[in-house]
């Protein structure tokens, strides 16, 4: 009987571990999944608000990137035309720069 209760206490606390690594891996994947909802849903507008903020800082290279970017992952977008304004004016200024 006591072998009994061992045996069944043994296996409660291996099953609780069990538990805790699918728990684990669960929140694990819900975070996985909560940012990639949250790029679906707000991923044209951080990378819009991205480009903006280095084309006023000069920074061209980066603006490259993120046209880039926004080309790949949101090119139906609407912000997307006006990414791909601000990603000419840089176009155009690299161009102007090259010509001397």
């Amino acid at each position: 009987m006591r072998k009994l209760i061992v045996l069944l206490a043994l296996m409660a606390t291996l099953m609780g571990c069990d538990n805790k690594q699918r728990e684990t891996k669960l929140l694990e994947k819900i975070e996985q999944l909560e940012n990639q909802l949250d790029e679906c849903r707000n991923g044209a507008e951080k990378i819009h608000s991205k480009m903006k903020l280095s084309y006023e800082q000069k920074d061209f290279k980066l603006c490259k990137s993120l046209y880039s970017e926004m080309e790949q992952r949101h090119p139906d977008s609407q912000l997307f035309t006006e990414v791909r304004s601000i990603y000419d004016n840089v176009d155009s200024n690299n161009k102007c720069n090259y010509q001397y």
